[in-house]
């Protein structure tokens, strides 16, 4: 028998249940029990009795302090789901945008090699990119209609039309870029999704998405996502990009800042300052020539349907 008495036990396990919850109250539980306990027989029985009893109580209302406190784990389709809602939102968000080269595959689609390190600016599924290198400051982007744009500076562009944007060029935009409301879209439609565990010391959830069939066109074959547990913000994203059924590269975007930009910043007029000149294949097309040239190296025009090479 242990030397603990039976009121010296009450005492203990009251202490130990007030400490569970400031939110959750489970005298009321405890009062049942001793309730009933008081209807025993004042003898050795009702001490032989109350140790079990006591126990067990601490047991019930440890379980039933779980279950009331602990939410219901959400599964990975729901994080996603909620991650896309919120990417719908008027916010401006700008990712790192880090890029490893996987295979030469990457180099053989394209005459230029993606630049290791970007800066993406998105909202919804509208975006730009930066360039950061210092020494050539350029921002591009892809409209609504489908046209590519590239700002050289303030007052100097080049715009290409949707049906003489070369195959490679498409492939620059796309291994380089993320709309976040269309990717995650994708994501809920062909990807097996599940949650996978989180640093002990990260206030994120992390979702991994596999493709759920082979497909020699796939253009994305698994992502690895981690969502601030609050917003359901996109903190960090690692794609694995394919082509022609082999992995080619593997990109991470990591937040790097938040805020409203104006809405003109996704057109290419907004990104030039008066007096400017935008070269088209209209529009003095040969000088149009001299910038991919100096962007994409002297071999990128030949990309181009003849049609459209000056």
């Amino acid at each position: 028998m242990n030397s603990l008495s039976a009121d010296s036990l009450d005492a203990t396990v009251r202490d130990w249940l007030d400490r569970q919850a400031e939110s959750h109250d489970p005298r009321p539980l405890f009062e049942r029990i001793q309730r009933t306990l008081g209807r025993l027989p004042r003898s050795q029985s009702r001490r032989h009795w109350a140790w079990p009893m006591v126990a067990a109580a601490a047991v019930i209302a440890t379980f039933l302090l779980w279950q009331e406190s602990v939410p219901a784990r959400t599964s990975a389709k729901q994080l996603v789901q909620e991650a896309r809602k919120v990417h719908l939102l008027p916010l401006d968000r700008c990712y790192l945008v880090e890029l490893r080269k996987e295979s030469e595959l990457l180099e053989e689609a394209s005459p230029v090699v993606p630049p290791r390190v970007t800066h993406l600016w998105t909202r919804g599924d509208r975006f730009f990119v930066e360039a950061t290198d210092p020494q050539f400051r350029r921002t591009w982007g892809r409209d609504d209609q489908g046209r590519v744009w590239m700002a050289f500076g303030p007052h100097r562009a080049i715009r290409i039309e949707p049906d003489e944007v070369p195959r490679w060029l498409n492939l620059y935009c796309d291994t380089l870029t993320m709309q976040p409301e269309a990717l995650l879209g994708e994501l809920l439609t062909h990807f097996e999704l599940t949650r996978e565990p989180s640093p002990t010391d990260s206030a994120c959830h992390i979702v991994r998405a596999r493709r759920t069939f082979d497909h020699p066109l796939a253009a994305l074959r698994s992502a690895v996502l981690e969502l601030d547990s609050e917003t359901k913000v996109l903190r960090r994203l690692t794609l694995e990009r394919m082509r022609q059924g082999r992995l080619v590269a593997t990109v991470t975007y990591t937040l790097a800042e938040t805020r409203l930009l104006d809405s003109d910043k996704y057109e290419l007029e907004g990104h030039l300052q008066t007096p400017y000149e935008i070269y088209t294949r209209d529009h003095r097309p040969e000088r149009r020539l001299v910038y991919l040239k100096r962007w994409f190296g002297p071999h990128a025009v030949l990309w181009f349907p003849p049609q459209t090479r000056p």
